[in-house]
């Protein structure tokens, strides 16, 4: 096995650009400029934006962000690529991805100019990369293709192997391995010996769970499942004045939330009948500890007997959205049709298919008064139980406790990983370890997220000494 040290390439190629950014500045007197245009606030999406701003400044780039909320119309955006295209200043342009909904990702794509698209992704350049030819070329692909050129210059009747073929990354991987002469399988969801065109694993480790709190080392024995879906009313009606309808008429949020206050009792219970809590010991977390977990002492909280085995072993349903309009726009009228996307948290030994029919049945006999509801069911997944009395997590609870000189915790935790389930299902007989260093105050998902340093650096002892003594 070869290690690939990514950091000190990454610092290697920005000095090799930085010099070229100044020879370009002494020969030509101009200094190549980036431009991101950057829709809506979503987290992610500004943390890439201000990573690339950096990166750029690093090296000796000019770089511009033009932000526009995400109610900006298409239109506006357009036209504002469009003045950026015969910006003689602007050598490339970056509209960050996702988009929302209302604006066409392929008009966007099209707009920008071959010669300034940043990603790769306009039709022009994703055909030249695929016959060989000149042109951009996505980054993340780029940037594999230039660590393994790092350590293996001739790929020459190499065997690769794609997991995935997403525009962005695997297609243009591919295109590139194939350039070199390799013989390239591209695999993807619907492969069906994924396994046998990859490779036997032994044990998966997944660090993407997370610490009781800092400094307890903690291993993660389960994750629930997932099914989600939307709830549509659709009432025969057309919007009628309040004062005409109201009280004759059940429009379609009173149907909703009908439906919606079936879901739990005045405990806070789950009610879908046919979902089976799964068994098991587990960590108590008393309730202020819960309460500090989600980031307010003053937050109300159900009681219960135990928060810990409600969070991980029990299932729960959450209302993610509603079509509505907002209390600013509202005027009189009942509305004949909303929709609510709802998202139900398994027991990690809920079958998710029977779930999804016990939810389906819950939304049809819980529909009031003749209504015209359909549950439109999206996405789900199996829940995840890991065995800690495995050979490798065992030496691994070992070395946590060398390392972190203390008695390592064991948990559940109440949301999903959902290529977990890949892995379990494409390696049946490897062993699953779920770790990480994610802490009680991390803000896990949310604005100010943090990990705690110190817990990162014992997680990695303790892996690196559990893989030399295994």
């Amino acid at each position: 096995m070869i290690l690939i040290d990514g950091k000190k390439q990454s610092a290697e190629l920005r000095e090799e650009l930085k010099q070229e950014v100044e020879g370009l500045k002494q020969k030509h007197n101009k200094v190549p400029g980036l431009t991101v245009i950057l829709i809506g606030d979503l987290a992610p999406s500004q943390i890439y934006v201000r990573n690339k701003e950096k990166s750029a400044k690093q090296v000796g780039l000019k770089s511009e962000v033009i932000k526009y909320p995400d109610t900006v119309d298409e239109k506006t955006v357009l036209n504002k690529i469009e003045e950026l295209n015969k910006d003689e200043t602007v050598s490339g342009i970056l509209v960050q991805l996702p988009l929302p909904k209302h604006i066409n990702k392929q008009h966007v794509i099209e707009t920008i100019s071959p010669h300034k698209d940043v990603d790769g992704l306009h039709p022009m350049n994703v055909g030249n990369l695929s016959s060989g030819y000149q042109g951009s070329i996505p980054c993340t692909p780029l940037g594999c293709y230039y660590l393994l050129k790092k350590i293996e210059p001739n790929l020459t009747g190499k065997k690769a192997v794609m997991i995935g073929r997403s525009n962005l990354n695997g297609k243009a991987m591919a295109q590139l391995l194939l350039q070199e002469d390799c013989t390239v399988t591209i695999t993807h969801s619907k492969t069906k010996d994924l396994k046998g065109e990859c490779l036997e694993a032994d044990v998966i480790v997944i660090a993407d769970s997370g610490n009781i709190k800092s400094g307890l080392p903690t291993v993660t024995t389960s994750l629930r499942g997932l099914v989600d879906g939307t709830i549509v009313v659709d009432q025969p009606m057309k919007a009628v004045h309040s004062g005409l309808g109201g009280g004759i008429v059940p429009d379609a949020f009173m149907v909703l939330s009908r439906i919606i206050s079936s879901f739990h009792n005045e405990k806070g219970e789950l009610q879908i009948e046919g979902l089976t809590p799964s068994e098991g010991e587990v960590f108590e977390i008393p309730k202020d500890d819960i309460k500090k977990l989600l980031g307010s002492d003053e937050i109300n909280l159900f009681e219960t007997d135990s928060y810990s085995k409600r969070l991980w072993l029990e299932p729960a349903l959450s209302v993610l959205a509603i079509d509505a309009p907002g209390v600013d726009e509202s005027i009189n009228l009942l509305i004949p049709s909303t929709k609510a996307k709802v998202s139900l948290r398994l027991p990690p030994t809920e079958n998710p298919e029977h779930a999804m029919k016990m939810l389906e049945e819950h939304i049809k006999k819980n529909t009031p008064w003749g209504a015209n509801v359909k549950f439109i069911p999206e996405s789900k997944g199996s829940g995840v139980v890991a065995d800690p009395n495995k050979e490798f997590t065992k030496k691994l609870i070992t070395e946590f406790k060398e390392v972190w000189k203390t008695e390592p915790a064991y948990m559940g935790v109440g949301g999903s990983i959902p290529f977990a389930n890949v892995f379990t299902d494409q390696f049946p007989e490897a062993e699953l370890v779920l770790i990480g260093p994610g802490d009680d105050e991390g803000n896990a998902h949310a604005p100010n997220e943090s990990v705690c340093i110190e817990d990162i650096e014992k997680l990695i002892q303790s892996l690196i000494n559990t893989l030399k003594n295994y």
